[in-house]
Parts: C-alpha cells; sequence; structure tokens
C-alpha cells in the first residue's frame, strides 16, 4: 500500500492516495493518569446533563469521553504485558523494505491512474529521486496517546480543511537530540474500511528548500505498527505531497509543531 495523504484533487475531491513506556514502579501511575482523564470527562459531561444544556452542547463532552474510554482500554491491556523494547529492522533487511518502498512508489508515479505527474513529466519520468538510505534515520519512538484530542480543521494548500484529530506525540531521538512529532488521524479516512487504522505525521526540517520540498514531506503510520507504546519510525519512507509536483491538489501542511529542528537527509528528495 503506497502513500496515502499525498493531496486530493480539488475538482473532484477524492482520494488520491493516502495523503514505550517503563514497568514496575510506574505502571500504577500510568493507570491512574490516563483512567484519571477518563473519571474527568466523564464527571465533566454529567454536571453539564445535570445543569440542564441541550444535547447539542454536550456532544464534543461526549466524543471526548468516548475517545478517553478508548485509549484508557487501550492502555490497560498494553501495559498489562511485558514492556520490552521493540527493535528496529536489522540494517540489511531495513536496507530491502526500503529499496521496496521506492519501487513501489515509482510504479505509482508511472501508473497513468495514480500519478500526480502532468503527461508531459511522466513521458520522461526515471524515477523519483531519494537520499542514500539511511539507517540512523530509522527510529524507535515512544508513542504518547492524546485521549482528549478534539477534531480540528487541517490547514492545506487550498481553502479545502478536513477534518483531523491528534491521536498521539512521538517521541524519539534524532542526530543526537530529542525530538518529538504530532500524529493525527485523519476523520474522513476513518469512515473507510481499507484505510480507518491509518495515521498520519506531516512534518517540516531543515533540509526543506534545500535539498527536499519546500512545502514539508509525509509519513504514513498505522495503527498495528504501535506495540508497547512504541512504534518504528523509518523516514527513509518520507514522501512528497502530490503539491510538489502539479497543481490541483488539496494537500495539508505541516504544523508548525511538526517543525524538526535537524536536517533529515531521508526520504524522497526535491526534484529541484
Amino acid at each position: 500500500m503506497g502513500p496515502i495523504n499525498q493531496g486530493e484533487g480539488v475538482e473532484q475531491e477524492k482520494l488520491v492516495g493516502l495523503g514505550g513506556g517503563s514497568v514496575g514502579s510506574h505502571r500504577g501511575r500510568r493507570y491512574g493518569r490516563h483512567w484519571g482523564c477518563l473519571l474527568a470527562a466523564y464527571t465533566a459531561y454529567v454536571q453539564q446533563v445535570w445543569q440542564g444544556n441541550g444535547p447539542v452542547s454536550n456532544l464534543t463532552l461526549m466524543y471526548r469521553f468516548y475517545i478517553a474510554l478508548v485509549a484508557a482500554a487501550a492502555l490497560t491491556g498494553s501495559t498489562a504485558q511485558a514492556q520490552a523494547t521493540l527493535p528496529r529492522p536489522v540494517p540489511t533487511a531495513h536496507a530491502q523494505a526500503v529499496t521496496a518502498f521506492q519501487q513501489e512508489l515509482n510504479a505509482e508515479y508511472r501508473d497513468s491512474t495514480r500519478t500526480p505527474l502532468p503527461r508531459a513529466t511522466r513521458r520522461r519520468f526515471a524515477g523519483l529521486p531519494f537520499y542514500p538510505i539511511n539507517y540512523a534515520a530509522c527510529v524507535v519512538a515512544r508513542f504518547v496517546p492524546d485521549s482528549l484530542g478534539a477534531p480540528f480543521q487541517m490547514q492545506t494548500s487550498t481553502a479545502r480543511r478536513p477534518l483531523y484529530r491528534k491521536y498521539g506525540e512521538l517521541h524519539f531521538t534524532l542526530e543526537g537530540k530529542p525530538q518529538r512529532l504530532h500524529v493525527y488521524q485523519s476523520l474522513e479516512l476513518l469512515q473507510t474500511k481499507e484505510y480507518r487504522d491509518y495515521l498520519f505525521v506531516p512534518f517540516t526540517d531543515r533540509t526543506n528548500g534545500h535539498g527536499s520540498y519546500g512545502g514539508g514531506r509525509y509519513l504514513d503510520l498505522r495503527r498495528g505498527q504501535i506495540q508497547n507504546q512504541q512504534v518504528v519510525l523509518d523516514f527513509n519512507r518520507a514522501y512528497n505531497p502530490y503539491c510538489a509536483y502539479a497543481t490541483g491538489y488539496a494537500c495539508p501542511v505541516p504544523p508548525p509543531e511538526n517543525r524538526l529542528a535537524v536536517e533529515v537527509k531521508a526520504g524522497v528528495q526535491s526534484d529541484h
């Protein structure tokens, strides 16, 4: 499955592809913190209902209570297991997987039914430019869920504002420095059977406009990749939005909180 968050056609408004925790003494505090969020959401909801507010005013509270319930249940199940560190793939297997990803992406761009490339550009298309495979850019990130994230309108390259919610945060080390990225969930894709488990990580870094596309790049994850509140985050799979190649697409703009203060020399490069 190729990238899914590359952007949406403005006219057709159709999808054109997919634009760790500790154990022992910390476990009790984790349970208390997240179940405490759940109790707070429920208490606020009950108070609003008791005060006689209309049903419309309670929609947000009901939504937050539901999300908190799901997150708390998931945390209970995951922290009940041993919290081993999620391993990175070995270098040989990693290089093979990244090469396969690059080949799949190139095949998509050659396919006239899926490519964002204009016909004239497609005729001379010889493959996307990639940074050399960088094993150091494949990291294990700690996932911190956001159980109370409310839906918001994601800014795009056009007036279109699709609904997303903050699904959580990814904490990791890159270039020897601690980093953090927000991970998002599309409420539109959540309604589709094929893509309901996809997560979206748009980001910018110091290579933008100097080796990579100036508007930032994207990473896709699936919820099943998160194990024991950890996930392998591989920047070698970073790809460009369709807006890097053609006009007429509504491409999500990486939020300010997803700006990395390092150069990420991995993934798709700029054509220019």
